[in-house]
C-alpha cells in the first residue's frame, strides 16, 4: 500500500468496505434495492474518507468490491446472473457521490463460472443443486451482455474495460498497471495466491462429509470435474458470452471537485 500511495493511488477493498466499513448498509438483501436511508447514512462517511484521501495526495482511487453487483449466493438463489445488478450498483454509486472514470471487469466463460459458483456455494453450506436448478440455470435467458448493459446504464460515461479472468488471475499487479496507465510503480503481487478459489471435487466431498451429507450424490459425478454444463447447441451465442467478475471502479482526480 505504501508503494501505491507514493504514486498518488488509493485503494479501498473489502476489508475497508464491508463489516463496519464504508459500505456498511449498502449491501441490499433479497429485494436487491439499496434503501435511500442506507445511502443517506453512508454518504457522509464516504465523503469524509474521500476528502482525507485527497488531503494525503491521492489522485486515483481504486475501489474493488465484487459484491456491488450482488453475490454468488444470490445468483444461486435466483438461478440467474446478477438479476438486480443495476439497482444494487446504483446504490453504491449514489453513496460514493463522485464521477466514476473507469469500471474494470474480468471475463470468464459461463460454464466455468457456474461450475465455480456451485462448488463455492456447496462448500459454504448451500444444498447441492437439484436437476431442476441446473436446468433453470442452463435455460436462463439472462446473459453477461445483460449484466454489462445494466452496469453501463448506472456508470454513465465511465469507460468499461474488459479482460479475460485467466490472463490476470495470478497477476493483479500487471492488470492494475495496465488500467492505470502512465508510469506508476506498483508492488509485485505474491505468486500463486487465489482469493476465494472454488474447491475441486475431492475438497467438496470432504466438506460434505464433515457436515454429514452424502459425499457422492448423483449430481457430483463426472470423474473429477463435477461439471453439469455443456455447450448450448440451441443458443450458441451464450457459450461465447463472457462471465463478469466485478473488478474495480477507478475514480480519477476529478473526484476531488
Amino acid at each position: 500500500m505504501q508503494a501505491l500511495s507514493t504514486s498518488g493511488i488509493g485503494f479501498w477493498g473489502p476489508q475497508r468496505l464491508r463489516e463496519r466499513g464504508l459500505f456498511e448498509g449498502l449491501y441490499a438483501g433479497p429485494s436487491g434495492k439499496v434503501s435511500d436511508e442506507a445511502i443517506a447514512i453512508a454518504k457522509p462517511q464516504i465523503a469524509k474518507a474521500l476528502n482525507l484521501a485527497a488531503a494525503r495526495g491521492v489522485r486515483t482511487l481504486v475501489i474493488s468490491e465484487e459484491n456491488m453487483l450482488g453475490s454468488v449466493k444470490g445468483n444461486l438463489r435466483h438461478r440467474a446472473l446478477y438479476p438486480d445488478a443495476k439497482t444494487r450498483l446504483r446504490g453504491f454509486i449514489q453513496a460514493v457521490g463522485r464521477p466514476i472514470d473507469k469500471v474494470m471487469l474480468g471475463l470468464r466463460p459461463l460454464d466455468t463460472y457456474w461450475n465455480s459458483a456451485l462448488a463455492y456455494g456447496v462448500k459454504r453450506g448451500a444444498p447441492l443443486p437439484k436437476p431442476d436448478d441446473l436446468a433453470a440455470i442452463s435455460a436462463s435467458e439472462r446473459s453477461w451482455c445483460d449484466v454489462v448493459r445494466d452496469i453501463s446504464e448506472v456508470v454513465g460515461e465511465a469507460d468499461i474495460e474488459l479482460h479475460k479472468f485467466e490472463d490476470f488471475a495470478d497477476a493483479p499487479d500487471v492488470r492494475l498497471a495496465r488500467a492505470l496507465g502512465g508510469n506508476a510503480v506498483l508492488p509485485k503481487a505474491k505468486q500463486g495466491v487465489r482469493m476465494n478459489e472454488a474447491p475441486d471435487l475431492s475438497e467438496l466431498r470432504v466438506a460434505m462429509t464433515k457436515r454429514g451429507a452424502n459425499p457422492q450424490p448423483p449430481c457430483l459425478m463426472v470423474k473429477g470435474t463435477g461439471s453439469p454444463f455443456r455447450p448450448n447447441k440451441q443458443r450458441p451465442w451464450l457459450n461465447a458470452t463472457p462471465m463478469i467478475c466485478f473488478g474495480a471502479l477507478l475514480v480519477r482526480a476529478e473526484w476531488q471537485n
